[in-house]
């Protein structure tokens, strides 16, 4: 079997810590995405990215990334020889009405639900996850995080978490489906993550 190296959060240590408090609001969109509004009024988004450790082998943790990060970067890329040359590809296989549409991902949602706590405590969820050869042996390993668990003093819970379908997300309050998606999952609380994990 080869073990992998694990496959962290994509986040600064910075943005992570700054979880731990100051959520005024959240949104979803389309269960690839969710949006959380912070006290001093910026936006993080939360979502999967997909890494190939080996052949058909792909993991999805998650990344969490600024608003205000992603419109800098856009930026940068629009008007860059690599847009051009996707645009030109794009335009060539589908023609001038087939070329993709000028979209934003980096779009802020429109209808936001209420932060449900007044405080928290923040986890990581790290998870084995793996890839079987046909008699059932295990090929290839790797610890991955994939899930940030909310919990409030009264023990309720909110998680955002990748789903089992790619690239897709779970988000829930509901103790049950919580429950079962924490089962194979490791708690790391955010300051002993970012001490371990993130390097800081």
């Amino acid at each position: 079997m080869i073990e992998h190296a694990s496959v962290e959060l994509a986040c600064g240590a910075d943005v992570l810590l700054s979880l731990q408090s100051g959520i005024r609001a959240f949104a979803s969109d389309r269960d690839s995405t969710v949006w959380l509004q912070m006290s001093d009024g910026q936006y993080l988004r939360v979502s999967c990215r997909s890494v190939d450790l080996a052949w058909k082998f792909e993991v999805f943790p998650l990344r969490v990334e600024r608003q205000s990060d992603l419109v800098d970067a856009l930026r940068k890329f629009r008007g860059s020889a690599r847009d051009h040359e996707l645009r030109a590809l794009a335009e060539a296989a589908f023609g001038a009405e087939g070329a993709v549409p000028e979209t934003d991902a980096t779009a802020l949602p429109e209808d936001l639900t209420e932060w449900p706590f007044a405080a928290w405590n923040l986890d990581v969820l790290r998870r084995r996850e793996g890839l079987c050869g046909l008699s059932g042996e295990m090929l290839h390993a790797a610890e991955v995080a994939v899930g940030l668990l909310f919990t409030d003093p009264q023990g309720r819970q909110l998680l955002i978490a990748s789903d089992t379908f790619p690239l897709s997300l779970v988000l829930t309050q509901d103790a049950g489906r919580i429950e079962g998606e924490i089962a194979n999952c490791v708690r790391v609380p955010v300051p002993d993550y970012v001490s371990r994990y993130l390097g800081s």
